[in-house]
């Protein structure tokens, strides 16, 4: 979902969509725009991790329910800090 977000929000700057599933990758290009938003670099790393051990499980380790509470409620600020873009 945040990949989603992310290529919204870079849409609106009229950035040329790119097939990409790396979050750190779109970010990069966000802080161009708005360097607030590298208060989420660490987010980005790890939910690129989260994709990347979904489609290569064999590859990953487990997480444990508070690190995944922690990338969730952390992925709904950076939602609501792109949202807020566009009110």
């Amino acid at each position: 979902m945040l990949e989603k977000y992310f290529k919204g929000f870079l849409l609106s700057k009229n950035w040329k969509l790119k097939r990409t599933h790396d979050l750190e990758e779109l970010l990069d290009k966000i802080v161009e725009y708005d360097p607030s938003f590298e208060e989420f670099r660490e987010l980005s790393q790890e939910a690129t991790a989260f994709y990347f051990f979904e489609r290569y499980p064999f590859f990953g380790s487990e997480l444990n329910r508070s690190e995944v509470e922690g990338i969730y409620n952390k992925s709904l600020e950076l939602i609501e800090k792109i949202e807020d873009q566009f009110s």
